[in-house]
């Protein structure tokens, strides 16, 4: 159930529509503080907080278009991305077949993980039942 503050003449759909926006703001800002250092300030002024915050948003927003535009390998993360930038912008000439190696192994890497994660879980479930 949500409580709004719109004017009476806002549609439902609107309504919906906003309210399902929440995720994807949530999700920018989990990234922004896990990959960003969002939450890594030292300020005690409002323009320093405020110019952080708007430099860790406008970074997110790089590496999210990178993704995208990155979009024909599978599912790219804002963390591979931002390794794969780490490693790949320091070198003089940009390989991609070493940009694929690498975006392969951090996908195996991840996939492997996940299963050892769900195994887990199982494992867990399995035991809570008995």
């Amino acid at each position: 159930m949500y409580l709004s503050n719109v004017p009476k003449l806002t549609s439902k759909r609107e309504l919906v529509r906003v309210s399902g926006m929440r995720w994807p703001v949530e999700t920018a800002i989990e990234e922004c503080k896990g990959e960003l250092g969002m939450d890594h300030y030292e300020t005690r002024s409002w323009r320093g907080w405020r110019h952080r915050m708007t430099m860790t948003l406008v970074a997110h927003h790089f590496l999210v278009r990178l993704r995208l535009r990155l979009q024909k390998t599978p599912a790219l993360t804002v963390t591979q991305v931002r390794e794969l930038l780490t490693v790949m912008l320091p070198r003089r000439e940009f390989d991609i077949y070493t940009a694929l190696a690498m975006v392969q192994s951090y996908q195996r890497h991840d996939h492997i993980a996940c299963l050892a994660h769900r195994k887990r879980t199982l494992k867990r479930l399995r035991q809570w039942r008995l």
